[in-house]
């Protein structure tokens, strides 16, 4: 153990460099999964508060994101 912690000592700069990389590395980790996790809630909260959505054919994911969204163009519209 003693041997080790001499180690340590000798290559200061190279184990803080190496422990500060760690740190910000999980931190980084930590802020990327938390975001992720904010972005599906927000998702789920909008279109939680949807019950059908009718439209003319197109894509399913290009209908959601104009319907619920306003995100994108519409195409197709249905005439009155």
């Amino acid at each position: 153990m003693k041997l080790a912690i001499k180690s340590l000592k000798n290559r200061a700069f190279a184990t803080t460099l190496t422990v500060i990389s760690i740190a910000l590395s999980v931190a980084l980790l930590l802020t990327v999964e938390r975001a992720k996790r904010a972005a599906e809630e927000g998702f789920t909260q909008t279109i939680s508060k949807t019950d059908l959505i009718v439209g003319a054919r197109s894509g399913p994911l290009q209908l959601i994101l104009y319907t619920v969204f306003n995100m994108g163009n519409a195409t197709h519209n249905i005439s009155p």
